[in-house]
């Protein structure tokens, strides 16, 4: 009750308190952090009388549950820091019900110089214990504090915020501060009209999915503040995290480029207010700043800022009833919310204070780097002036080792050896030959389904620029059965297709524009589009699919998996084959949204029959309504017996509810010419005189005029439902079985069964439904370019042109394996291992090779239909197995290459026997990476590959320290304890055994012989040493011998200096003894390495050779001296890849280690 009246009476003075008693706290209070990213451990420095605890960032019910929650509530006085709202349901309301305190922790309004993407400590945090200040739904502790605050009787804050606000408004102070100065004036030209600023956001931030009750993006505010302020200049400035690449955008600049100028240069944002009249924003903070200028604000969501009489508001707040002036709520939001620190001792700050530090930081880096910014730098682009879009700043493409690609050898005549199909064309036909002969650019097409292809093509005909000719090595495509006899070829001997297209296409390799798919996730195509990428054939996808009844299966095929493009470009319909396209790995930079071909015929469609002639073709009367149903091959994405048995029910039902309704109906079959009608239903409909067939097999009529003439257009799912709506006809989805329904999102209703569709129908076909607005605009947005304007066709003539005048060179996607070792994600990954294996010692590995599926080549499931799509073949070692011998064949036959992997440095808590899940593997394209016999991946890399910068070589400093601070291993089951062997303050030297028959042994040039070498040289030279024989952790446990082995130690007994540790112990206790240590290739020496020890090499490890060990054995092709940096570098950071269970994600290897560190000291 006392807390309050304080609210009531004081609320400054309680917040004031409550922000106080956060800085206080109580000695140790267990906080636990969720949602934040590993790299926010500045806050250990800001709160160092918390106890902080970090929970993975994807952390799920079941790690809550087992590992966090007895935790928490152990504990009386616990609490919860929430990144924005990033805490699962589960963890919000667990601490709701066990009274636990939440902050929801936001950056401040004052930040830093650099951005929050490139990892920059933030000076200024909010934390709320209500919801974060931008959530709109309900009321923050911000928002309770304007609401109550009495401003006006706290003289002393009022002028500290006037101070404030003049020296933010005098040093040119916003949230993100790292933007260089400019000419503004030049830059922006002389005022003639005038002028309205438009703020960009990221549009998928939380500020607007919870402060905006309306889904927009930046384009639509673009052209809201362009339709109400005619005449005026527009200017929009996109986010600072879209401008420097850090975040990807989500609409388009270049879309609403004809009505606005584009601020492309990231010009800080005080300057961009200049002369400004109105400001628009979603809930962007910079609107506040505008007001603080005195400039008019319109906001279309709910910022903290808006609702208090200082904006136009477009979306209301019944909460918010009081007026306040700009510098009330600056005092409110910037002094006493908002909470400051300082970044290098991690204390408490004041505003001005920060302020001060950020004005030197941005002097300081202004006098770094360049002290002008020339025109070069600066791009305005607008309607007028046609400039290049600059959005994102290019990034420095990352040094790889070039990787070899198979050659593909032209073959003068199909082999003889092999049974070819009989459909198969082995030459080009008449109107390929004369594309080729013409002399233009030709794209290939490849015909498959002609209600799609043919279609396509027609549209995008442009014989000015380029010709269009079909890749015809299918003869009768169209005849019965042709179409199924290449799939089943195709899965079943994808060697032999291979061989058959390269025999067709390397003859016109040097005539070929481009090749133009409309799908590439079948075999059929999936190979085409490899030969292609072989060929370095640009690669440009059409697609014509558009919805789904299951998503994970659109784009998808049903028995090789494939479920990502791997064209060069893809010219889509909109932001929903975007979104799918993109969350599956395919690169963002590679989309481009033109809108779908198949909607610009809508656009003022004009009939090609009268009403009656129309009826007559199909036997039907003109003045009955026409109930029109498109019927799909479904199979893709549900199996065909549920596909058929929808369909047939539904036509069944449209019968019924037909006659009740006095009306017509028309079926449309599917344009792949499939039966899914069956005799029976197809008899009923031919007896009728109230229903007729449009049969694929040979359409009477397009599907525009189909819909045309239709009263209403009803479909399990198919795109002509949308089509009719783009018509102006009502359409109705029948739902017979169960999916998500794209088309509910436009407004399309869906009838589930027949009483629903015999209660929906009547209205529908007396025209008393129409689309909604809102509805349509989520399509224009999904399958458009924001607006349905019928140009879809002309975009991509215009995109083909470019291309084939070399004006615009398509930038050719990586192959997969550069893909792989650039760390970008690959669609399907093959390797022999068993089901067993996957789900035991290797269950992270297909997360780390970031793969959408896994294909296992070995066991009696495996059928090389699954393999067609493969990206990369994997083998774990190169130990030969029968799995892997016809692993590589197979991969040699599909001209895909063979990736190695092994255990990676930093395995696990206990031992691969254990059979724990390895957290890393390290990947090698040649060999094994201990493999001395061979050149392998990271030797090339160490003796040809670059100088590492200063920064890079920095991180690997920094992660060994923390590798040997915190004593991380291999593996990290042993007992981390001081030791007492041996004469105190005699010399000690480690000898490391290995498992007897480790491949690394033998691929590093070691041997029996060389192991008894070293215990000779090592007796012979340090006879008067200590010297500890560490056996290998394997012959420990008792699971396999070791070249040390027990009897071989014997002797041991009888040398009062000779110590044997025939325990497991951490290695880094050891090193806390020795000065020196003898290694024949074992990957402790590294460690030994990297604790600053002195190691000697009995065989030729990865690091050996390289200027920092003492080698018994030399390899020629080792040359360069590299330091210990960069060995580090190139092994634990470039070639490997780490896994963080509980997170659930891929990453780095200081994350792994603290990952390690933290389960090693939860379990002790």
């Amino acid at each position: 009750m006392e807390a309050m009246q304080n609210l009531i009476m004081s609320p400054g003075n309680l917040f004031r308190a409550v922000f106080k008693a956060t800085k206080k706290n109580i000695t140790g209070t267990p906080t636990y952090v969720v949602g934040f990213s590993t790299w926010k451990q500045y806050l250990r420095k800001y709160f160092p009388q918390r106890n902080l605890h970090f929970l993975a960032k994807n952390i799920s019910k079941q790690e809550f549950e087992s590992v966090w929650r007895k935790k928490i509530l152990s504990q009386s006085k616990s609490e919860i820091f929430i990144w924005g709202l990033k805490a699962p349901d589960f963890i919000l309301n667990f601490a709701k019900e066990n009274d636990k305190k939440i902050f929801f922790v936001e950056d401040g309004f004052v930040r830093s110089v650099g951005l929050g993407a490139q990892k920059t400590p933030p000076m200024s945090l909010t934390m709320d214990s209500k919801t974060p200040y931008f959530d709109a739904r309900e009321a923050s502790d911000l928002e309770l504090l304007l609401g109550s605050y009495n401003f006006s009787a706290d003289t002393a804050l009022m002028k500290r915020a006037d101070s404030a606000i003049q020296q933010l408004l005098a040093n040119g102070i916003s949230k993100y501060n790292n933007s260089e100065k400019i000419d503004i004036e030049k830059f922006y030209g002389t005022k003639k009209q005038k002028r309205i600023l438009v703020i960009g956001q990221v549009e998928d931030d939380a500020s607007i999915q919870l402060g905006c009750n309306t889904k927009l993006c930046n384009n639509d505010l673009v052209r809201i503040a362009a339709k109400e302020n005619p005449g005026a200049q527009i200017l929009y400035k996109p986010h600072p995290d879209i401008l420097s690449g850090n975040r990807p955008l989500q609409s388009n600049p270049g879309d609403v480029k004809s009505i606005c100028s584009i601020i492309e240069s990231d010009i800080p944002l005080s300057q961009s207010f200049h002369l400004v009249d109105h400001v628009y924003t979603i809930t962007s903070l910079a609107g506040f700043e505008a007001l603080l200028r005195g400039i008019k604000v319109t906001t279309l969501g709910c910022p903290f800022y808006s609702g208090w009489g200082l904006t136009d508001d477009r979306q209301a707040n019944p909460r918010r009833t009081r007026t306040l002036k700009a510098n009330e709520l600056f005092a409110g939001a910037y002094i006493l919310y908002a909470k400051y620190f300082d970044v290098d001792n991690g204390g408490s700050s004041a505003l001005e204070s920060v302020m001060d530090k950020i004005s030197e930081e941005a002097t300081s880096a202004r006098k770094v780097g360049d002290n002008t910014l020339t025109s070069a730098l600066l791009t305005l682009s607008n309607s007028n002036v046609r400039t290049p879009l600059a959005i994102a700043s290019p990034t420095k493409k990352k040094p790889t080792v070039p990787t070899v690609k198979p050659a593909v050898k032209p073959a003068v005549k199909p082999p003889t050896n092999e049974t070819l199909p009989t459909w198969f064309n082995s030459r080009p036909g008449i109107e390929l030959k004369t594309a080729i002969t013409d002399g233009k650019p030709v794209f290939l097409y490849i015909p498959w389904i002609a209600g799609h292809g043919d279609t396509l093509v027609e549209k995008l005909t442009n014989k000015e620029s380029y010709n269009l000719a079909p890749l015809d090595f299918i003869i009768g495509l169209d005849t019965p059965g042709v179409r199924q006899d290449v799939l089943k070829f195709t899965r079943s001997n994808p060697a032999l297709y291979r061989k058959m297209l390269i025999n067709r296409i390397v003859p016109l390799r040097r005539h070929i524009a481009g090749v133009i798919f409309t799908f590439d996730w079948s075999p059929v195509m999936r190979l085409v589009a490899s030969i292609c990428e072989e060929l370095q054939i640009p690669r440009v996808l059409i697609p014509h699919e558009s919805v789904f009844v299951d998503r994970e299966k659109y784009y998808w095929d049903i028995t090789s998996k494939a479920s990502t493009p791997v064209a060069d470009i893809v010219l889509g319909w909109g932001g929903m084959q975007k979104e799918i396209f993109t969350e599956r790995g395919y690169p963002v930079e590679h989309f481009r949204s033109v809108g779908a071909p198949k909607f610009d015929t809508h656009k003022n469609y004009q009939a090609q029959l009268t009403r009656e002639q129309f009826c007559r073709l199909f036997g039907l009367q003109p003045k009955m309504k026409i109930i029109l149903f498109a019927s799909q091959p479904l199979d893709s994405q549900l199996d065909k017996k549920t596909a058929l048995t929808s369909q047939r029910l539904a036509i069944n039902d449209l019968l019924d509810a037909a006659a009740l309704n006095n009306a017509q109906l028309l079926v449309r079959l599917p344009p792949n010419k499939e039966d899914i009608l069956g005799a029976s239903l197809r008899s009923i409909i031919n007896n009728s005189s109230t229903s007729s067939i449009d049969d694929g097999k040979c359409y009477l009529v397009s599907p525009e005029e189909a819909i045309y003439h239709a009263d209403i257009i009803t479909s399990i799912n198919s795109t002509m439902l949308f089509e009719g709506l783009l018509m102006g006809r009502p359409a109705l989805s029948l739902k017979y079985v169960h999916f998500d329904q794209v088309w509910e999102h436009a407004g399309i209703p869906a009838a589930n069964n027949a009483s629903e569709l015999n209660a929906q129908l009547p209205s529908m076909l007396l025209g008393e439904w129409s689309p909604s607005s809102e509805g349509m605009a989520w399509a224009a947005q999904m399958f458009g370019v924001g607006e349905f304007d019928g140009k879809a066709s002309e975009r991509i003539r215009a995109e083909l042109a470019t291309i084939a005048s070399n004006n615009k060179t398509v930038a050719l996607r990586p192959s997969a394996l550069e893909r792989l070792f650039n760390k970008q994600p690959i669609d399907v990954m093959a390797i022999p291992s068993s089901a067993t294996a996957i789900r035991a010692t290797q269950r992270y590995m297909q997360a780390m090779l970031q793969a959408r599926t896994c294909v296992l080549t070995v066991g009696p499931q495996f059928n090389k239909q699954e393999a067609t799509s493969v990206d990369i073949f994997f083998q774990w070692g190169i130990t030969e197995t029968t799995g892997k011998k016809n692993q590589r064949a197979l991969a040699k036959e599909l001209g895909r290459p063979i990736v190695y992997i092994e255990d990676g440095f930093i395995r696990s808590l206990d031992i691969g026997l254990s059979k724990e899940p390895g957290l890393s593997i390290i990947l090698d394209d040649t060999t094994a990476y201990y493999d001395a016999t061979r050149i392998s991946r990271l030797q090339r890399l160490l003796e040809s590959g670059p100088v590492l910068s200063e920064d890079q070589l920095t991180r690997s400093r920094k992660a060994i320290e923390k590798i040997v601070e915190n004593r991380v291993s291999k593996y990290n089951h042993a007992p981390d304890v001081k030791l007492n062997i041996g004469v105190p303050g005699r010399k000690k030297i480690l000898v490391i055994d290995q498992r007897y028959g480790d491949q690394s042994v033998a691929s590093g040039l070691g041997s029996d012989m060389a192991f008894d070498q070293m215990l000779r040289d090592v007796f012979r030279n340090h006879a008067d040493c200590d010297i500890i024989i560490k056996q290998h952790p394997d012959a420990i446990k008792g699971g396999k011998s070791s070249y040390f082995s027990n009897e071989k130690l014997a002797f041991s007994h009888y040398m009062d200096n000779v110590h044997p540790i025939l325990f497991d112990v951490n290695p880094f206790s050891l090193f806390d003894l020795v000065d020196e240590v003898y290694a024949m290739t074992s990957g402790m020496g590294f460690e030994a390495l990297m604790a600053g020890k002195t190691v000697h090499c009995y065989g030729v490890p990865f690091y050996a050779g390289w200027g920092q060990t003492q080698d018994q054995q030399s390899v020629s092709s080792r040359t360069r001296v590299r330091s210990l940096e960069e060995i580090f570098h190139f092994a634990y950071i470039e070639s490997s890849r780490y896994f963080h269970p509980v997170r659930n994600e891929v990453v780095e290897v200081e994350d792994v280690v603290d990952y390690i560190v933290s389960l090693r000291d939860f379990r002790n």
